[in-house]
Parts: structure tokens; sequence; C-alpha cells
């Protein structure tokens, strides 16, 4: 059923285009991600919720 559909499209190659830059833009985001070099970066954004840089006074909203 796929096939037949696809046998009357005719931009296949838009589509594979298409699908191997997403997969290509997908893989270099999870490399980005997962590298080593961005460690420390990691380590100072995940105790950032936890860090007060300036006690708040009563009735101060922080947005």
């Amino acid at each position: 059923m796929i096939q037949r559909s696809l046998s009357h499209y005719p931009l296949t190659g838009l589509s594979v285009f298409g699908t191997l830059l997403f997969l290509t833009v997908f893989a270099a985001a999870l490399y980005w991600a997962f590298r080593q070099q961005n460690a420390s970066l990691y380590a100072r954004v995940e105790a950032l919720p936890l860090k007060d840089l300036e006690p708040m006074r009563d009735g101060e909203h922080s947005i």
C-alpha cells in the first residue's frame, strides 16, 4: 500500500533529502549535547536553580 502511494509521488528525492537532513541535524545535536567539553557548562547550569544570587525581600517576585 505504501509502495503504491509513493509510486505516484513525484518528489521522492526531496523526501529522501529532507529525511537525511533531519537525521544529520539530529546527530549533530546529539554530538553537541553529549561531548565532554560541555561537562563543566552543564555542572554550572544545573546548579543555577539552587543558588540564590541575591536574597529576595518579602513581597518581591523574581519576574
